[in-house]
């Protein structure tokens, strides 16, 4: 009865060494992968940057080289490494010249700057009165600044400023002691990429000035003494290009902006040299009939 018990114990049960147990082996399961489109370029830095915390195959400027180029911004990096605590070139008092050996320049406290990189990071603060002023971290290839926007200049530029845009700032420094320098802003512009200053300068070459006459002379011989241009919003894309092409092409013909949204004129302090090339370009984002020269 006990080896009974004990064969009954041991059914079922396979030995080490067993070869003819027959062992069923599922089938492979099929994986089918979504079909979704590869990342963009910027895309992929985003996420390296999110992940990484730098940038892994490029860097978001490289698509505006030309548009840099042109603006010859000063580098954030000489910029606070002219006033490094540890360096031999720190202003002692207000006044003070700071020199940068890096590219030649000297900085002072309320020294004119201009800087282009990408937006990184935003806050916006209520002043004493209850009006809206923000502060932005811009970023370029060296280094990183915060910049201050009052008011005034929020009011005109708050939408350009939004996360991941690519604008050029030009203000003043603000250097106290004890702090990094940071940027009072002034005026903003959208920065264009490669392919759209490609555009511009093709357009340009079509050009035909047939006596070399004067941006002023040639102005007062086509009677232009004002530019209306009318934009769907202030936070309309078409606002943005428009901003910028009559930034990057200062003249002396003021440009007033008719929003749509609000049927209400805003005079934006935008002058503009309104060569063909410049009516051109504004045509083409806006459309003859919301272009008007007089």
């Amino acid at each position: 009865e006990l080896d009974s018990k004990k064969r009954r114990n041991v059914e079922g049960q396979i030995g080490l060494f067993d070869t003819k147990i027959e062992v069923a082996i599922p089938k492979p399961s099929k994986i089918e992968f979504p079909d979704i489109p590869e990342f963009s370029p910027r895309e992929k830095l985003v996420l390296e940057k999110e992940s990484c915390g730098m940038y892994l195959s490029g860097h978001v400027l490289d698509e505006y080289k030309k548009c840099i180029e042109r603006l010859s911004p000063d580098d954030i990096y000489s910029i606070k490494a002219s006033f490094d605590e540890n360096g031999d070139n720190t202003p002692e008092e207000e006044g003070d010249v700071a020199y940068d050996p890096i590219n030649g320049r000297q900085y002072t406290d309320k020294s004119k700057v201009t800087v282009a990189g990408v937006v990184t990071k935003r806050t916006d603060k209520r002043t004493k009165t209850g009006e809206l002023m923000a502060f932005i971290t811009l970023e370029d290839r060296t280094s990183s600044v915060e910049i201050l926007f009052f008011p005034k200049i929020l009011s005109k530029f708050g939408h350009l400023l939004s996360f991941d845009s690519a604008i050029a700032v030009r203000g003043s420094l603000s250097v106290r002691e004890g702090e990094e320098p940071k940027i009072l802003a002034e005026s903003i512009t959208t920065l264009l990429s490669d392919s759209e200053e490609a555009k511009v300068v093709a357009k340009d070459t079509n050009v035909s000035l047939e006596n070399h006459e004067s941006d002023s002379a040639q102005q007062k011989k086509n009677g232009i003494s004002k530019i209306f241009l009318r934009v769907p919003g202030e936070n309309s894309p078409e606002f943005t290009r428009t901003l910028a092409i009559c930034e990057i092409f200062e003249g002396t013909v003021p440009v007033s902006f008719f929003f749509s949204d609000t049927a209400k004129y805003r005079e934006e302090k935008v002058y503009v040299n309104p060569t063909e090339l410049v009516v051109s370009e504004l045509n083409d984002i806006l459309s003859g009939e919301n272009v008007v020269i007089r």
